[in-house]
């Protein structure tokens, strides 16, 4: 990173450079050898939000094209969910499946998949009850009602009308009441 001139006087690199922040367009000016080969960032809160951008952005296009499989989820979620702040931007979703229905956990699997979440599945399984889960950003579970803030609901939580009139949310109820 150190320029010709600074190489051929071999002294500390003194040539300033500027780039533009790859989060928010910022102009950054530091000494040339500060900036790496990969992105560069104004700071730490640009970097992070970057970072939840990339790994999260698929998953709102993926969950507009598959409305029967989000009703569905949302459903599971109702029935037998667990909403838990593991981020300042996400949250950890976890759902007590009864293990007496392994076809349950694959009906789960496939809309995970089928949505682009990772499904996590605990190891222990207690009376019965397998625990999986899988993280989504907060903003995506406020389109769908389902946002928390802090220990509480923001509001009392209730589906939007799209998700409520479509019968995979009824399914998905019904297939997680129990556990």
């Amino acid at each position: 990173h150190w320029c010709a001139s600074c190489l051929a006087h071999r002294r500390k690199p003194t040539c300033w450079k500027s780039q533009h922040c790859d989060n928010c367009g910022t102009t950054i000016t530091r000494p040339a050898w500060r900036f790496g080969n990969s992105h560069t960032f104004c700071g730490i809160s640009c970097r992070d939000v970057f970072a939840y951008k990339r790994k999260y952005a698929s998953l709102y296009q993926r969950f507009h094209e598959h409305p029967n499989e989000v009703a569905y989820l949302v459903g599971v979620i109702l029935g037998d969910g667990n909403l838990r702040k593991c981020s300042k931007m996400t949250t950890r979703v976890s759902i007590a499946c009864d293990s007496k229905y392994p076809s349950l956990l694959r009906v789960l699997n496939g809309v995970c998949k089928t949505l682009g979440l990772i499904l996590f599945v605990e190891p222990s399984v207690h009376n019965h009850c397998q625990s999986v889960g899988f993280t989504l950003p907060d903003d995506l579970l406020g389109e769908y009602g389902r946002l928390l803030a802090g220990n509480k609901y923001a509001t009392q939580p209730y589906p939007s009308a799209s998700i409520v009139s479509n019968i995979n949310f009824a399914a998905g109820i019904i297939n997680t009441d129990g556990c």
